[in-house]
């Protein structure tokens, strides 16, 4: 995700962990805001959004991860409910899992997922 008009890579870069530490203790979304805003003192809005755009972004990548580990062949897009068009078109996508690695949510906020595809 490109954040560079509101966050320059290096306070991406200090803020990660924060990111993390919050998904590995299970820590919400506002949660997450919350420390973001307190600690590097991001507006509440931009903290919500780059809050939900990480956390889902790790989540991600560490499900790819397993998929690899665990010897799925490939993974699959899956377009929430009421989801945007561009989710709406990605619907139903499927990669070979070793052209997986790096993918990513199509935009910040999205609330669709990569599922492992047999």
């Amino acid at each position: 995700m490109d954040y560079s008009k509101y966050i320059d890579e290096s306070k991406r870069k200090n803020v990660m962990p924060s990111i993390i530490e919050c998904l590995d203790s299970g820590k919400s979304v506002d949660q997450t805001a919350k420390k973001l805003v307190e600690i590097f003192g991001f507006e509440k809005e931009l903290a919500k959004t780059f809050a939900w755009t990480e956390l889902a972004r790790v989540q991600t990548h560490r499900a790819i991860e397993s998929y690899l580990e665990n010897g799925i062949p490939a993974v699959q897009f899956s377009a929430s409910p009421n989801c945007c068009p561009i989710c709406q078109a990605l619907d139903g996508k499927i990669i070979p899992i070793e052209k997986s690695y790096g993918l990513e949510l199509p935009h910040t906020r999205c609330t669709c997922c990569w599922l492992p595809h047999w």
